[in-house]
């Protein structure tokens, strides 16, 4: 995670080199292109918080207005992230597995009635100390603390492992799926399940410089 409004600029510049370096390098490969244009998706959420780093005055109306409407943004990106991966899918193949239509599909009804339950619910994104003793700090997502947020966010990464699965050759399948879980696992039993999005959006940052080095394999 980014502790410092520096850290998510240059995670954010990071990010953008990375993805367009995929993007390019592999410019006859619709996998690499989808890879490139997901990560930079996801990167995205760097640049929201690198707006929250420079908007947290709350007492200055400008500031404050521009967190507050970021915050609503920022919460659909992050929610968007699996139908994002598999519209890039079908659009870039032209199909998409049966079970990840059914996951995705779920999990499209779900994040919907979440984000709705949760709307008037979030206000602002600030920053808060990672433990009371900690000198560190990071930025609050509201969105991901709120009731059933276990549940929602572990169906997100099950509906992203599912699709990154059924959908990609190996060995990008099963990288894209270890990801997925190593993420999961740290965040919910190191982080206490508090920096789940935030985590996995940290990590996607910098996955694509991975990728640039891997060919897939036909199935």
């Amino acid at each position: 995670m980014c502790f410092s409004e520096s850290q998510s600029q240059k995670t954010l510049i990071w990010n953008t080199i990375t993805c367009y370096i995929l993007y390019v390098y592999y410019d006859k490969s619709d996998t690499h292109k989808i890879l490139a244009l997901f990560f930079k998706f996801v990167g995205f959420m760097q640049l929201f918080d690198l707006i929250f780093w420079r908007n947290q005055n709350m007492m200055d109306p400008n500031e404050s207005l521009i967190n507050y409407t970021v915050t609503k943004i920022a919460m659909l990106a992050n929610h968007l992230q699996p139908i994002v991966l598999a519209l890039l899918i079908y659009a870039f193949t032209g199909s998409l597995g049966k079970l990840s239509q059914i996951i995705l599909l779920v999990y499209t009804i779900v994040i919907i009635y979440y984000s709705i339950f949760i709307w008037n619910k979030i206000t602002y994104t600030l920053e808060e100390k990672i433990e009371e003793n900690d000198t560190r700090s990071s930025l609050r997502w509201e969105w991901n603390l709120q009731k059933n947020n276990f549940r929602v966010y572990s169906l997100f990464i099950i509906t992203l492992s599912i699709i990154a699965y059924e959908n990609f050759d190996y060995p990008i399948d099963i990288i894209l799926l270890c990801t997925n879980l190593i993420t999961f696992l740290l965040s919910a039993y190191y982080f206490k399940a508090r920096f789940i999005g935030r985590f996995w959006c940290k990590i996607a940052a910098f996955i694509p410089i991975l990728f640039i080095f891997i060919k897939p394999n036909s199935r």
